[in-house]
């Protein structure tokens, strides 16, 4: 937008990723919520290995930054399409109550996130550039 007003820009180049993106066949799919590592899910590969725990001392909890990339570089590695949220460590019920808009949007995309791993993508949210102020004081260059 700043751009498009004539506003100087930098660091167009930098791009923020939400790194579990639930995998559909058509479009982006829906945010896989990161509440669920924190109550148990993990990330695994398609063998069902936990790669970010090599990969970040927090594991499937890495910062978004770090699981963003990890995803993407397991994928290129394996030639998978993506990756897995496990949640079998929670029982359906509180998947269900916990969960339900998640639970829900999965089950449109054929997959029952309470018996079967969830299939996750990294996908870009915000591009993090900045515009360049053209004085000590921060009046931007469009303005």
């Amino acid at each position: 937008m700043a751009y498009r007003v004539g506003a100087r820009v930098i660091d167009l180049e930098y791009v923020q990723f939400h790194p579990n993106r639930v995998l559909a066949e058509r479009g982006a799919g829906v945010p896989a919520h990161r509440g669920a590592a924190r109550r148990g899910g993990v990330l695994v590969n398609a063998r069902g290995e936990r790669f970010l725990d090599g990969v970040h001392p927090q594991g499937s909890l890495a910062p978004p930054r770090c699981g963003g990339r990890a995803i993407q570089q397991e994928m290129a590695a394996s030639g998978d399409a993506c990756v897995f949220l496990d949640l079998s460590a929670l029982k359906a019920d509180f998947i269900r109550e916990r969960f339900p808009n998640l639970y829900e949007r999965c089950l449109r995309y054929g997959v029952d996130m309470t018996k079967e791993w969830v299939p996750v993508v990294p996908r870009r949210i915000l591009r993090a550039g900045a515009c360049m102020p053209i004085s000590r004081d921060g009046p931007m260059s469009a303005i």
